[in-house]
């Protein structure tokens, strides 16, 4: 678990949060930062996986 951690410290710090043009160039969609993907990534439904919500 720490490597992981380890792993997301410098961006969800701020590191690499500038935008270049390649997002654009490589996905053709907008380049968007580190914690507009992590909303998005919890959106997005994974079977067998709880989003939390007690029980």
């Amino acid at each position: 678990m720490d490597d992981l951690l380890m792993l997301y410290a410098e961006p969800a710090a701020g590191a690499m949060s500038g935008v270049t043009t390649a997002v654009r160039e490589l996905t053709g969609g907008e380049p968007r930062t580190f914690d507009a993907f992590l909303a998005q990534a919890r959106e997005i439904p994974t079977p067998g996986i709880s989003r939390g919500g007690g029980g």
